[in-house]
């Protein structure tokens, strides 16, 4: 492994299947692998792009639209949930749109050109996310750092090689 890493061959080979990439599966639609434990997906619609989940962090958004910005120069126009912990790259849409502001399920986020950005997803998203945040928060935060190995180090022999769906639980970009 490139920073020292010592790990079974499957945990290595593993990060063959989730390597970072972009890809277009058919006209109209492309997505971003690899780019952490969820993909950014976009689908090209009548008023703009769909984006389809927007990940664990805004960063990892940001470099999704990036990505999305070298081939489709569409405005987002709307953003689907599917989980509740694939939301927290929302505001790197308003941001790109000149807007600011939070968002939640099933709202509609206004940027700063007065343009709404319809954003829908399951009735239970926003008391899902409450519920990790603060009812089950403190167990919730320990599973995370065991589950995704947030506590290793980037490098060395113990160092992080993945968590199996991604390369890191947040793009450290």
């Amino acid at each position: 492994m490139p920073g020292g890493q010592r790990a079974h061959r499957d945990a290595v080979r593993q990060n063959e299947v989730i390597k970072r990439q972009f890809e277009s599966p058919c006209a109209g639609v492309w997505s971003l692998v690899g780019n952490g434990l969820s993909n950014q997906t976009f689908v090209k619609a009548r008023d703009g792009v769909i984006a389809i989940d927007t990940g664990e962090s805004l960063e990892e958004m940001r470099e999704a639209l990036h990505e999305l910005r070298s081939v489709e120069q569409s405005p987002i126009a709307g953003v689907i949930y599917t989980h509740f912990h694939y939301v927290d790259g929302t505001a790197a849409i308003l941001e790109e749109s000149g807007g600011a502001g939070t968002a939640g399920g099933a709202t509609a986020s206004a940027t700063a050109t007065g343009a709404k950005v319809p954003i829908v997803g399951h009735k239970r998203i926003a008391t899902n996310r409450t519920r990790a945040s603060a009812e089950i928060g403190p167990a919730y935060s320990r599973g995370l750092v065991e589950q995704f190995a947030i506590a290793l180090p980037a490098d060395g022999p113990d160092g992080l090689v993945n968590v199996g769906l991604g390369r890191w639980y947040r793009n450290p970009a």
